[in-house]
């Protein structure tokens, strides 16, 4: 705050137009941790809070203040985080590990063997999830208007899974430490795509 407070002098000084980004990273860390309304979530969030108002006398006047987010969260239990580290069977059908968001996962599954991949991984995940290929989310529009490029088609692979409930797929590689997140975001729900919006 007090770099921004001394960046604002400067600009003014020079008679120059600026922009400042300040990402704090805090709130987003403490939501994948203890899930988006825990006690401490909201107590980091009073900080922030205290912060930019800080922020916003120090600036008097001299700057617009922007204060948004880049996505929400939603509380998946653990009873529905479906880890896919060890499934060996359902791996070996694909030609590398997940990619994508534990909300939707994207599969490169191996030519020939998409229906039993479809069948194993609906029994993996309780349906908790729908598959779409790259043409549906197109259709759909899931990426925007107009049509996908090569190269998006080939980094969204088979299928994409998009999460139907409070449920994330998890993949660690082979001695990657397995961590747990009770929040999670990158699916389609309105608490992960809505975000707030301040100016002042």
């Amino acid at each position: 705050v007090r770099l921004v407070g001394l960046w604002m002098d400067d600009a003014v000084s020079a008679g120059t137009e600026t922009l400042t980004y300040l990402y704090v990273p805090q709130l987003d860390a403490c939501e994948h941790r203890y899930g988006p309304h825990h006690d401490v979530v909201y107590l980091t969030l009073l900080g922030i809070d205290a912060l930019l108002e800080t922020l916003y006398r120090e600036l008097a006047g001299r700057a617009r203040l922007v204060v948004s987010a880049d996505h929400g969260q939603i509380f998946v239990p653990i009873e529905r985080q479906y880890d896919l580290s060890d499934d060996t069977m359902l791996l070996s059908l694909l030609e590398t590990p997940p990619t994508g968001e534990g909300r939707n996962p994207i599969f490169h599954v191996r030519p020939g063997e998409e229906e039993r991949f479809r069948k194993l991984f609906a029994e993996r995940v309780n349906d908790g999830f729908l598959l779409i290929t790259p043409d549906d989310a197109e259709d759909l529009r899931l990426f925007g208007p107009g049509r996908l490029s090569p190269a998006a088609r080939t980094r969204l692979g088979t299928f994409i899974g998009i999460a139907l409930s409070s449920s994330a797929v998890r993949y660690f590689s082979p001695g990657k430490e397995r961590f747990r997140h009770l929040g999670y975001h990158g699916g389609l729900s309105a608490e992960e795509m809505r975000v707030p919006l301040v100016v002042a």
